[in-house]
């Protein structure tokens, strides 16, 4: 299995709502590059699965701070490629929406 790992700053602070959103995209990355997605902060050593909202919603992070992105799988290229796309400019955008979801 193929993986690969990168580390990207947070261009909004993650909460329940922001997380909900993530957790949608992830699991349509996922599926269409037949891979899994995990999210760390820099200085913790607990991976959670990006795709899980339960995780998701205790994986609080400021803006600006460091987390890594773990994937691994068949796609990893094109899921890490779409999963940053959209993380930095579509999170962003979506953030000043008021109606979010």
């Amino acid at each position: 299995m193929e993986g690969r790992r990168e580390i990207l700053r947070t261009p909004v602070s993650i909460h329940s709502q922001i997380a909900a959103h993530i957790v949608q995209k992830v699991s349509h990355i996922s599926r269409q590059n037949n891979v899994s997605i995990f999210l760390r902060k820099i200085n913790d050593n607990r991976l959670i699965p990006a795709n899980s909202m339960l995780s998701m919603v205790t994986f609080f992070a400021s803006r600006g701070e460091e987390i890594e992105v773990v994937v691994e799988g068949a796609n990893v290229d094109n899921a890490i490629k779409e999963f940053k796309g959209f993380f930095l400019q579509r999170v962003r955008e979506r953030k000043g929406r008021k109606n979010y979801l």
